[in-house]
C-alpha cells in the first residue's frame, strides 16, 4: 500500500504546506480535497490511473476546495471518473455552494456523488480494500477513515478533538496519521474548534499501538514549519512518530 501526503497543513496553504490531501496513487483513493489537491491527477497519472475515490471527511472548505482544480484533466480525458464519497449533507452542501453558478459555474460532468450510510460507524469495499468510518467530535461532524487490505491497514483520523475511541478504531494499524492542529498549551482553543494538541494526540497513538504515527492539519500560525507542534521535546512519544510534510511518500 502506498499512501502520499499531498497536503498536509490545516486551514489554509502557506509557503510550507497546502491543505489537507492524502492519496492511495496506485489504488486511485484520495482522502480529502483540499488546497493540495492540485497535485493528484499528475500523480494518478504516473501509475495510470485514470479513476478516482475521494472519501470527504466532512465539508470544511479547506478540505474541500481542490474539487474545483481537475477541471482540465477531466476535459483532456485523463481523469475519466471522480466518485466522491461522504455524509449525504456534506456531499450536498458542496454542491449547492461550492459549485453554485456565482462561486464556479461549471459542474465536472465526471462526478459522481455516492452518500454513505447515515450510521455512526459502518464500512464499504472500495479500491481493492476496505474502508472503515467512524464518527468524531468536531463542529459541523467529520469522519475518521481506515482503510486496509490483506496487507497493510492505514488509519486517518483528522479535523477531532483527541478521543479515546480513536485508539480502538486505529487499533495495530500500520500507520495511523492523527491531526495536531496546535502545540501543547492551546487546550482551550482546541476544544472550542474541535481539533488537538500534542500531548493527548500521542497518547492515543501510544494506545492504539500502531507502527508508526504521522502528525497532520498543523496550524499554518505555527512558529516553526519543521516542528510546528514542539514533537521534539515530547516526552515518551510513540514509535516512529513524525509530523507530516508535503510530498511525503510511504510504503506499507
Amino acid at each position: 500500500m502506498k499512501v502520499e501526503f499531498l497536503g498536509t497543513g490545516g486551514y489554509h496553504p502557506d509557503a510550507h504546506r497546502h491543505t489537507t490531501c492524502v492519496l492511495l496513487p496506485d489504488r486511485g483513493l484520495c482522502f480529502d480535497a483540499g488546497s493540495a489537491f492540485f497535485r493528484a491527477p499528475d500523480r494518478l497519472a504516473e501509475h495510470g490511473v485514470t479513476e478516482l475515490d475521494l472519501v470527504l471527511t466532512h465539508a470544511h472548505l479547506d478540505h474541500i476546495v481542490g474539487l474545483t482544480f481537475p477541471l482540465a484533466h477531466i476535459e483532456r480525458g485523463t481523469l475519466t471518473a471522480v466518485r466522491i464519497h461522504g455524509r449525504r449533507k456534506k456531499l450536498d452542501a458542496v454542491r449547492e455552494h461550492l459549485f453554485a453558478q456565482e462561486v464556479f459555474p461549471v459542474l465536472p460532468r465526471v462526478f459522481e456523488w455516492l452518500p454513505l450510510p447515515d450510521a455512526e460507524s459502518g464500512s464499504l469495499s472500495i479500491a481493492g480494500g476496505t474502508l472503515h468510518f467512524q464518527e468524531q467530535t468536531h463542529p459541523g461532524g467529520s469522519l475518521g477513515l481506515r482503510f486496509e487490505d490483506d496487507d497493510a491497514r492505514f488509519a486517518f483520523c483528522t479535523d477531532t478533538a483527541p478521543l479515546d475511541a480513536t485508539a480502538e478504531f486505529a487499533r495495530d494499524a500500520d500507520l495511523l496519521a492523527h491531526e495536531c492542529n496546535f502545540p501543547d498549551g492551546f487546550e482551550e482553543l482546541a476544544a472550542r474548534t474541535g481539533h488537538s494538541t500534542l500531548s493527548p494526540a500521542l497518547d492515543l497513538a501510544r494506545r492504539s499501538r500502531a507502527k508508526r504515527t504521522l502528525l497532520v492539519h498543523v496550524s499554518p500560525d505555527a512558529n516553526d514549519p519543521a516542528d510546528p507542534v514542539g514533537l521534539a521535546q515530547a516526552i515518551n512519544p510513540p514509535p516512529r512518530a513524525a509530523v507530516a510534510i508535503d510530498g511525503l511518500r510511504v510504503d506499507l
